[in-house]
């Protein structure tokens, strides 16, 4: 695959979440647009560079720095969603407890005869 074709697909999928971000106002599309088109600039840079020239090794960092940020918006939109009142994972809530919107069998039948 060429580097040019590579740029144009990281370039639409950047632009692709970066509309969707718009839409959702969801914080991990905006990550994954930063992640894609870190991902673009690459290729533009080695098509500048010599196969063997110094500073390939740098341009290549700009890959780990796209995975970083991968990791941090995964943790983030997981730090958000524990947070969040309709989760089912919030840390005051305890394993098997039930959620305080169902209310108990005999309960909800008393109400249903009433």
């Amino acid at each position: 695959m060429s580097y040019a074709a590579i740029f144009f697909v990281c370039w639409a999928v950047g632009l692709g979440s970066f509309h969707r971000w718009r839409q959702t106002g969801r914080e991990l599309h905006w990550y994954f647009g930063a992640i894609a088109w870190l991902l673009a600039i690459g290729p533009v840079l080695l098509l500048d560079l010599q196969p063997a020239h110094e500073l390939q090794p740098y341009i290549y960092s700009i890959r780990l720095i796209a995975i970083s940020l991968t990791l941090y918006g995964i943790y983030s939109q997981t730090r958000h969603s524990m947070t969040r009142i309709d989760s089912p994972f919030r840390p005051d809530r305890t394993v098997g407890a039930p959620s305080p919107d169902i209310a108990p069998q005999g309960e909800a039948q008393h109400r249903a005869d009433c």
